[in-house]
């Protein structure tokens, strides 16, 4: 079976469009299943093909048989009335949020050339697969986005960002962003919160070999049983990553740039009845880095570190709704070591969370519920021991009126002994134009806080004690306009500000957390998409501008302008595809008589995968050229990246039975 343009999944909606979490798809030939998530959102059975007939059910509405046909399939489940009078789907997101989802072949994309297409998303290395990775969304600053996977948050309590260098690039298979509503009012998620979801479950292995002597394998293990679904996957990186440079008007071969990691995750999925429903996940990658210092100041540093995380969920549906109980325990482990310096630093933390959601009411129109969580952080960094207890109570009212009108209303509680105790809100309207060219318009409104990191408090010698939290708040415009033969429009105006928003900035011989007093974003964000069977068009852009402080200086790493365009096109078992993306000028630090900048650059690159069939598996050879003009450019001051780069890749899949 050829692979399709727009991947082959289901996404179930009820009677009045909206989604349908825990739906249980089957497929009837050979037995396997799928649940959706809670987006109603789910892969295909393992090993379904075409022609198969899949039964989709769902406790409270009637059952829906179809025939497979390939690409995507969206099913509406009508209400049963017999079976149970008061059941109506979950009611998720409003505003449908921009997705984007991995090609076959190209599962090992790098993070920053797959989600680097979604709208407004930046994310800055260091220069060299080594590095650390961050995302910012809208030009605002790292420590201000939120990071999730499978819905559990990543971030660290260390630095308060995530470092998405160590989710290897196979785990994540789609993506999505959250611009406005309630899960923005959190600490440390004013810019908004990426969503990242964990590999298609099949059985897989998959090699590739590229430039500057790397070299990735992953193997995937599906596993089923009539209750429990288990998925496996397993890996290895090398990348050596050097590669020549030139500055000063002199070239040479930037050292010290590798990465080795592997890792190891294995996710449980089952169904105990019809209504009660258990996730886990399972995740443990270990790094070791070369550290190569600023183009200008070379470095023998290295930086080992290890990422543990054990999940799980349990959700079961009563009379008012979905109810969820969910534990993450996150612990990470690095060491730092700078022979020239003499320089050995050791963090530990342990992070444990424990979240309970449940509605307290629901009619047709409406929804009251409540989520109430408990965290404890424990960080031990050379000897110094520092915790944090937080408590959040989240209570969230939505309300559908008469004249398709959405109103929901979200109040946060945070608690901390000894650092914070503080409220913040959320309010999102939205009308659907039914029947219109337009879709939806929704009109969001917000507030946000930060309470400062560890870093930003103890780190030597930069730390700032007297360091105050953040406040912000947030307005944004979204216009969504509904899908037709020129494609599909969304269209984010949204406003952004900020008291004493902590950024580093140099002090003499080093650099200083310190905080800057109303910074200001203003920006509007496009993404265009125009989809047919075998095709895809995608274009984004990000117009922002930034400033703090009387004398309206812009923020660092704030570009004014992005653009993202991608082509995808598929010819029978061939799948072609385009990248381009620009970034435009950004100050990198502040001087005198002018400040330091990252010129604009703009990258493209070319991805090929062909897809063979045999009796008992399938084989998918990919191809990818990336930087394809070679540009010279970076992300992060002083950390060059590299040049054109060749990855030729191996994939084979279990056949159909």
């Amino acid at each position: 079976m050829s692979p399709n343009i727009n991947a082959d999944t289901i996404t179930t909606l009820d009677d009045d469009l909206r989604k349908i979490e825990f739906a249980y798809v089957l497929n009837i030939r050979n037995g396997n299943w799928s649940i959706t998530d809670h987006n109603g959102f789910s892969h295909l059975p393992s090993q379904t093909r075409l022609g198969d007939s899949l039964e989709v059910q769902r406790y409270g509405y009637e059952t829906v048989t179809f025939f497979y046909d390939g690409g995507v399939n969206i099913i509406t489940l009508n209400t049963s009335p017999l079976a149970l009078k008061t059941v109506s789907v979950s009611i998720s997101e409003i505003m449908e949020p921009t997705k984007i989802v991995k090609t076959a072949g190209h599962e090992n994309i790098s993070h920053k050339e797959h989600l680097g297409l979604l709208p407004g998303v930046q994310i800055k290395t260091f220069g060299g697969p080594g590095s650390i990775s961050t995302v910012s969304i809208n030009g605002g600053a790292t420590s201000q986005t939120k990071v999730t996977l499978n819905g559990f948050d990543l971030s660290n309590m260390q630095t308060g960002v995530t470092d998405l260098s160590q989710l290897p690039s196979a785990y994540i298979n789609h993506a999505r962003i959250i611009n406005s509503g309630h899960k923005l009012i959190s600490s440390g998620s004013q810019n908004g919160l990426l969503e990242l979801y964990t590999w298609e479950p099949n059985n897989t292995f998959s090699f590739s070999r590229g430039s500057f002597n790397s070299t990735t394998a992953y193997v995937k293990l599906f596993l089923q049983s009539k209750l429990i679904n288990t998925s496996i996957i397993m890996g290895d990186r090398y990348d050596e990553g050097n590669f020549n440079v030139s500055w000063k008007d002199e070239e040479f071969r930037r050292q010290n740039n590798y990465l080795n990691q592997s890792y190891g995750s294995i996710q449980l999925d089952g169904r105990l009845n019809n209504n009660l429903f258990f996730k886990s996940l399972t995740l443990l990658t270990k790094q070791k880095r070369g550290v190569p210092g600023q183009i200008w100041s070379p470095s023998n540093a290295s930086h080992n570190d290890n990422l543990l995380i054990h999940a799980a969920s349990m959700s079961w549906i009563s009379n008012s709704g979905k109810n969820e109980l969910k534990f993450m325990y996150r612990a990470s482990d690095d060491t730092y070591e700078d022979p020239l310096y003499s320089i050995v630093s050791n963090n530990y933390l342990d992070r444990w969370s424990l979240d309970l959601s449940k509605p307290l009411s629901k009619t047709r129109n409406s929804l009251l519920d409540f989520l109430i969580s408990a965290q404890r952080h424990l960080l031990y960094s050379n000897q110094k021991k520092y915790n944090k207890d937080i408590y959040t109570l989240n209570i969230n009212y939505l309300y559908r009126t008469s004249f398709d009108l959405t109103i929901k209303p979200s109040l946060q509680t945070n608690y901390s002994p000894n650092f914070f105790n503080k409220n913040t809100y959320s309010l999102l309207l939205v009308y659907d134009f039914k029947g219109n060219f337009l879709d939806k318009l929704s009109l969001s409104s917000s507030s946000h806080f930060r309470h400062p990191t560890f870093n930003d408090l103890y780190w030597q010698p930069g730390g700032n004690p007297r360091l105050e939290p953040e406040y912000g708040t947030n307005q944004s415009v979204n216009l969504k306009f509904r899908e037709n033969k020129f494609g599909k429009v969304d269209l984010l105006c949204f406003r952004s500000i900020t008291d004493n928003l902590i950024q580093w900035v140099p002090i003499q011989s080093y650099w200083q957390a310190n905080n800057l007093n109303n910074a200001r974003r203003l920006g509007v964000v496009g993404n265009w998409t125009k989809s047919t069977q075998t095709s895809q068009i995608r274009f984004s852009f990000n117009l922002n501008k930034s400033n703090f402080g009387d004398d309206n200086k812009p923020l660092r790493y704030s570009p004014a302008r992005t653009f993202t365009w991608q082509f995808k096109k598929e010819i029978k078992s061939l799948i072609l595809s385009l990248n381009a993306h620009y970034t435009g000028k950004m100050i990198s630090m502040y001087s005198y008589p002018t400040d330091n900048i990252i010129p604009s650059n703009t990258t493209t690159s070319i991805y090929a995968s062909k897809e063979y069939q045999f009796r008992y598996f399938g084989a998918i050879l990919g191809c990818s050229v990336l930087n394809l003009l070679n540009k010279k450019y970076e992300s992060s001051k002083g950390y060059p990246e590299h040049g054109r780069a060749f990855v030729l890749s191996l994939t084979i899949n279990q056949g159909s039975n």
